[in-house]
């Protein structure tokens, strides 16, 4: 409802105006005259003259302040708006209403609908009649020559929702020309972007009838464009309207369950259009995110769903040789092609399959030898991929394990035995194959030599590409749920020139992807595509419904987001496939039609409500209206002088200039360390840390050794602690943690701020564990020991004496092995049986040394690669066949973590039954019962558990309580 330039959005609301007078007369309303009661002691005031009195009426000017409040609260709740001067024009006749739903105008769509609603109201009270067409495609018919009214119109806007996908001008030109309707105004609430067919659809608008064009362009970014991993982790690609400021966004990473992983800031510059936001978080990380979102976003094109096609696959490179020419390493190539697109990994072949990746790359400079060969067969047939490259030594190798199809052994080349007139380019790929759609090499890349495959009947259906004279170039053959791929040229450019075209790059995705039990041979075209998940106009992704239909892989390919293929995620042969609706955003309309009056946004801004105002003004009146009620009946006078002044200035020392107090607020808020989130999560909760290295490949080590005995922990004992963390010396507080791991490197030596940071963390009462991770057989202590523990304030050291409390705080052991079999732990020495003051149990007497616990262990036998799981909880190093000495390193590392969290607690154990036996003489002098001789050897024997297990103290206190009663029993027989 309109009145002069406002707008009533709720006009049901002013009807309350009505109920004013009633409230006016509620105000006003005495209370009725009491009964007059003659009471018999009434007669002790005869005498007493009474004092007439009259009850008081509410002033006026306290009734006029709660009608008024009540009156703006009315108004306030009709929710009145300032009509822009563009839209206080209105048309008699029938008005068409142009409504873009497409998902560019989810975030403006509450805007959208109060415009369309005030828009419909100023038309019906002018006279007129409204038609609605909306640009959107929907199965719904609608009629534009179906007119609404106000009620009509309200109902469905309340109930219209955009659609996840873009307008078609084109469609809506066909319906409008075809209803040949004529209408006396257009009003078009346009999203502000060129969609398909905006040239003839505005012409056609800008010649019905006068227009007016309202525009709600996007003020900030409203697509992701486009998504690509990095070396880094990825690059996320935005786009938004240009515009003379700049802007700063930021783009979460959600894993599938919606918990954000990560996040990157996105700049847009003035007048840029586009941004990149660049996410640097491990692969392992990005393997689990499942879509990236402008955070506040709320739309179909702000939301880029992360398929299979997108994860980096984990690729082993297998016995590198490393060489000062680095163009001529054999991996020189490969690496260059992957590296933005996996998770490289590079060490011995037998490493590399203890890690089980996603593929292992093994050139012609490896030979697969007896000793790895079953763990390789055994390593496809779970789900690996197996990719190799030929070269002389496969060519001329006496045994052929592990390929596709048997070869011949010679090589084909030109001037050869198996010679050819001149070099070979590559014929196109099989359709049927795993290259199907990567592109052809140019016919100037070509192959001077190859190994060739042994013919056979099934060498067809091996074969991934040829030369243009039908001899395999790349075979592969299933193995169990695996591949093996091999390369008949080798992975540098000796053999061909295959390595320097863009296709090399392509197929060695597509050979890597085929690993870790992925769809392999696949082609992108093959079969069909069902939905899964379907993105709403908002974002939100939604169960499909069934009348979506399986979309052909061909067809899926080339689709954009539409009413048959929305937006979402799609599975098929090949995997998992998004189909993302920021790809196609389109850009800013610049040239509107001549003849039409554009409302921009800054005219929609003028719009914005003065329910706040009135609400405001309406509290503000009944909160004065309480303070003179209180006035009135006296309880301000029970507040002191001093607590009104005190209220007095607390108000008003807000507003003053104390710029000096201000000051030194400022500085004592400086003065205050932030606390990081790191330093929160180990205040809250114990977890262990390890010292982070320069060797990435070694920090990976550590943290999956430590998550290793973490997990051991938790399944064995009491102790939970939580995920360990790495700390860098010198920066990270380390005294909140109970135990830190430092492995020292070979090339990089503490510095004087490190070794200072140890050395404080070792006065503090922390544990220190260092290994060397070098022990030889045969050899007591490393030779790089010594250089280790440079610069430290290390006590005396001595071998750790097999009675001390370490081989027995939960597990009894004889030895501490680790990855390395031989090697002795070292510890403080006065805490060794050896010393003098020392007692069997390997404690000190004296009380002078804490709790007479070794805070630093040192040795050399690599237990944190004992203890390495991956994230399957899978053992991650091997151990030369001997897994008994993985599950000894498993009870050092728990008895090491009791050591360190109870001290001595385990070792005074050796007194209790001495203690029980002081209390049984006391119970019998108490009791009159005299000590035999024999009481000692009556003594119960409460011995600990036998070796490997570890001791129950309840099952060791039951069966003190049980010995404790049968002597009771037998006292009172």
């Amino acid at each position: 409802m309109n009145m002069g330039p406002f707008f009533f959005a709720q006009p049901l609301a002013l009807i309350g105006l009505l109920a004013l007078p009633i409230i006016f007369w509620l105000l006003r309303a005495t209370p009725p005259e009491p009964q007059r009661v003659a009471l018999p002691s009434l007669a002790l005031l005869e005498g007493l003259e009474p004092q007439e009195e009259t009850p008081a009426k509410t002033p006026w000017w306290i009734l006029a302040l709660r009608f008024a409040a009540a009156a703006l609260a009315i108004i306030g709740f009709a929710q009145p708006k300032l009509e822009p001067p563009q839209s206080i024009n209105a048309s008699t006749g029938p008005t068409l209403f142009i409504i873009d739903d497409g998902w560019t105008s989810a975030n403006a769509w509450p805007n959208i609908k109060k415009s369309v609603l005030a828009e419909a109201t100023t038309s019906i009270e002018a006279g007129g009649n409204i038609h609605l067409l909306f640009t959107a495609p929907s199965k719904q018919s609608r009629s534009i020559e179906d007119a609404f009214g106000g009620e009509t119109i309200r109902k469905t806007m309340q109930v219209s929702q955009p659609s996840p996908w873009l307008p078609d001008f084109t469609l809506a030109l066909e319906h409008l020309k075809e209803s040949q309707f004529k209408p006396a105004k257009t009003i078009w609430f346009s999203d502000g972007l060129k969609h398909e067919g905006y040239e003839a659809f505005s012409e056609y608008l800008n010649s019905l009838s006068p227009l007016d064009i309202h525009s709600f362009a996007p003020p900030s970014a409203y697509a992701i464009t486009n998504a690509t991993t990095s070396p880094n982790g990825a690059n996320i690609s935005l786009k938004r309207i240009p515009k003379a400021d700049p802007l700063e966004l930021r783009v979460i990473a959600e894993s599938m369950e919606g918990l954000s992983l990560a996040s990157a800031v996105a700049a847009f510059q003035a007048g840029d259009s586009e941004a990149i936001a660049e996410f640097s978080i491990p692969s392992a990380v990005l393997n689990q995110v499942a879509r990236f979102r402008i955070l506040g976003s709320s739309s179909t094109g702000q939301v880029w769903l992360w398929d299979d096609q997108s994860l980096m696959p984990s690729v082993a490179l297998a016995d590198p040789q490393k060489s000062d020419q680095p163009l001529l390493e054999e991996y020189y190539y490969v690496r260059k092609a992957l590296t933005p697109y996996a998770q490289i990994m590079e060490g011995d072949l037998e490493d590399m399959i203890a890690r089980t990746p996603d593929a292992i790359i093994l050139g012609d400079s490896s030979l697969v030898e007896n000793v790895n060969a079953d763990a390789l067969q055994e390593y496809v047939e779970n789900g690996g991929a197996l990719i190799r490259f030929a070269g002389p030594k496969l060519a001329a190798a006496n045994s052929q394990i592990l390929t596709p199809t048997i070869l011949r052994p010679a090589t084909r080349a030109l001037g050869g035995a198996l010679a050819w007139e001149k070099p070979q380019p590559i014929a196109p790929f099989p359709t049927d194959k795993a290259f199907a759609d990567i592109r052809t090499p140019a016919k100037t890349v070509l192959v001077r030599r190859q190994v060739l495959a042994q013919p056979s009947p099934s060498l067809s259906t091996l074969t991934w590409a040829r030369l243009e004279d039908g001899t395999p170039l790349v075979t592969a053959k299933p193995v169990g749920r695996g591949i093996i791929i091999l390369f008949h040229v080798t992975a540098t450019p000796d053999w061909s020139d295959l390595p320097y075209d863009g296709a090399f790059l392509n197929m060695l995705r597509r050979a890597t992807a085929a690993g870790n039990g992925k769809h392999h041979g696949v082609s992108d075209s093959e079969g069909a595509l069902a939905p899964i998940r379907i993105l709403d106009a908002f974002g939100a992704l939604n169960a499909p419904s069934g009348n979506i239909a399986p979309i052909a892989s061909d067809i899926f390919m080339v689709s954009h987001p539409s009413i048959d293929t929305p937006a979402g995620l799609y599975q098929g042969p090949q995997g998992s496939r998004a189909l993302n609706a920021g790809q196609f955003a389109p850009d800013a309309i610049v040239n509107w039609p001549s003849n039409a009056r554009v409302i921009s946004a800054a005219d929609h801004e003028s719009r914005k409500g003065f329910e706040g105002v009135f609400l405001m003004a309406a509290f503000a009146l009944l909160l004065i209206d309480l303070l003179v009620a209180l006035w009135v009946s006296g309880r301000f006078r029970r507040f002191s002088k001093t607590a009104l002044t005190g209220l007095a200035l607390g108000l008003a020392l807000p507003n003053l200039p104390l710029e000096g107090v201000q000051v030194a607020h400022a500085q004592t808020m400086a003065s205050k360390p932030d606390i990081s989130n790191k330093q929160k999560e180990a205040a809250l909760r114990m977890r262990f840390a390890y010292v982070e290295a320069k060797n990435a490949s070694l920090n990976l080590q550590l943290e999956a050794g430590l998550k290793g005995l973490t997990a051991e922990l938790f399944r064995r004992t009491s102790v939970e602690p939580a995920t360990p963390h790495s700390v860098k010396l010198g920066v990270d507080d380390l005294t909140l943690y109970p135990m830190i791991y430092f492995v020292p490197e070979r090339e990089h030596d503490l510095s004087a701020k490190e070794i200072s940071a140890l050395n404080n963390y070792l006065r503090n009462g922390g544990s220190l564990v260092i290994d060397t991770r070098d022990a030889i057989p045969g050899q007591s202590m490393s030779n790089r020991l010594k250089d280790a523990l440079s610069g430290l304030d290390v006590p005396p050291l001595q071998p750790t004496p097999a009675d001390h409390v370490l081989s027995r705080s939960f597990y009894i052991l004889d030895d501490f092995p680790g990855r390395i079999p031989s090697g002795q732990l070292w510890i403080e020495a006065n805490t060794a049986s050896s010393n003098p003051q020392t007692n069997t149990e390997g404690t000190s007497n004296s009380a002078s040394h804490g709790d007479r616990v070794s805070r630093i262990f040192i040795g050399s036998s690599d237990w944190i690669g004992a203890w390495a799981t991956d994230d399957r909880g899978r053992p991650l190093n091997p151990m030369d066949g001997q897994e008994t000495r993985r599950e000894l390193a498993y009870r050092f590392g728990i008895n090491l973590v009791m050591c360190i969290l109870t001290g001595n607690y385990k070792a005074d154990q050796v007194h209790v039954p001495a203690l029980l036996h002081r209390l049984e003489q006391e119970k019998g002098v108490e009791g009159g019962i005299s000590n035999s001789p024999n009481t000692e050897s009556q003594r119960p024997d409460f011995s600990s558990p036998p070796s490997g297990n570890p001791q129950n103290l309840d099952e060791f206190f039951d069966s003190m309580r049980r010995q404790r009663d049968l002597e009771e029993s037998d006292d009172i027989q």
